[in-house]
């Protein structure tokens, strides 16, 4: 670590004097807090995000960071690119000195795809060398596209080939978007999850200026990546405190995207969370709140999961988040006989989804009241028999509803 300064009293000079020590005089600890914030803000930009981009960020100025705690003159943090922790390899380190220095700056596009490739064919195999190379390539805006897609969907072949790095992996996955041709597309993501293929797909038709579809994309993943958090399952190996705090925070956050009224396409596992609160509170031994949870799972079955009939169409709500996006209802039957109601997405331009489409199961009803060893202890509660019968008897009245409907 070095420090330097200018001659206060020679304000035009740009000659760096070294300094033996310097002194920063702060006058509350608010401002302490803000230079830790500062630090820390440069740590990230600096060495984690800066990784992702080129030209790499070497230096930040404290006075364009705050514009609340202005000091008489200014200091800079400068990181020395040489020693940043990057793949320590003699290629790599020779690679990122090119590419940041002062005569790769000063080539044409030309010349330095010639210095690109020649250090994409030294480092095979390399999937940082091959990340930086493709964005480098991507935006020499002097070069055609005809000439750069070949090059770049080999970089990002190199990086889906020998890296395990999900950030790594979802940038190859979106600049191969942008640059293939519309067949090869579904080739290049044929694997993806489905979040991974919504998100490449938007940046690809944002890319192409089409905001309209763009947009069915965004709403898509964001529909992907709530359901992996919403229904993410969770070890009962942790402590039956946390998972009762995430259970109820998760029923909160079912009732946000509704303003309060859980919206149709989310309910039934909405519903689901009162049984593992059930199960939980019956295993301490708090049977009156186990029966609470338990009545409360059978009241969203009663009056809402049990009328949704075939063909409703069900909202996800919030549509900041999921836009018009909807789910069908579709009811199974099986031997003419009515086995439960599922519910797929409406699918939007070619989105790609993997949310359950179970919406109202008989059996998974009976079961928990008949066979569900974690309510051993509640047999024979009368409160708990109580609401067995109305299990039992709102199962049987589904199946005859939904029956009659199918001879209409």
């Amino acid at each position: 670590m070095k420090f330097f300064g200018y001659n206060i009293e020679d304000p035009g000079s740009e000659q760096l004097l070294t300094l033996r020590e310097t002194t920063i005089v702060t006058e509350s600890i608010e401002e302490i807090d803000s230079l830790i914030e500062f630090l820390q803000f440069v740590k990230h930009d600096h060495f984690e995000e800066s990784r992702k981009h080129q030209p790499l960020n070497t230096h930040t100025h404290y006075r364009d960071w705050t514009d609340k705690y202005q000091p008489n003159g200014d200091f800079i943090i400068v990181t020395d690119i040489k020693k940043r922790e990057r793949p320590t390899d003699d290629i790599s380190v020779e690679f990122t000195e090119k590419m940041t220095s002062e005569e790769y700056y000063k080539m044409g596009d030309p010349e330095k795809l010639k210095v690109i490739l020649n250090y994409l064919d030294m480092a095979e195999g390399n999937p940082y060398i091959a990340m930086e190379a493709a964005e480098d390539i991507f935006y020499m805006l002097n070069l055609p596209d005809k000439l750069k897609k070949p090059h770049i969907m080999k970089a990002c072949s190199i990086v889906l080939g020998y890296s395990n790095d999900a950030v790594l992996r979802r940038q190859a996955r979106a600049m191969m978007a942008d640059v293939c041709d519309d067949g090869e597309l579904e080739t290049l993501l044929k694997y993806c999850h489905p979040d991974e293929y919504n998100e490449a797909m938007e940046h690809r038709l944002f890319c192409k200026n089409e905001n309209e579809r763009a947009m069915e994309y965004h709403y898509a993943t964001g529909i992907e990546l709530a359901h992996d958090f919403l229904y993410h399952g969770i070890s009962n190996n942790l402590s039956r405190d946390y998972r009762k705090a995430l259970f109820k925070e998760k029923i909160r956050f079912f009732e946000y995207l509704g303003n309060g009224t859980v919206p149709d396409a989310w309910i039934e596992n909405y519903a689901y969370l009162f049984v593992s609160l059930a199960q939980i509170e019956t295993a301490e031994q708090n049977y009156d709140l186990a029966i609470e949870y338990l009545s409360r799972y059978l009241d969203i079955n009663e009056n809402k999961l049990s009328k949704i009939k075939e063909g409703d169409i069900l909202r996800y709500g919030n549509e900041v988040f999921f836009g018009n996006f909807t789910r069908k209802a579709e009811l199974l039957v099986e031997d003419g006989k009515p086995v439960m109601m599922t519910a797929d997405i409406v699918r939007k331009e070619n989105t790609r989804h993997n949310h359950p489409g179970l919406i109202f199961h008989p059996d998974s009803i009976l079961y928990y009241f008949n066979d569900d060893s974690e309510f051993f202890a509640l047999h024979g509660d009368e409160r708990f028999e109580s609401l067995k019968n109305r299990a039992l008897k709102l199962t049987e009245e589904w199946i005859k509803s939904n029956s009659t409907e199918q001879t209409k």
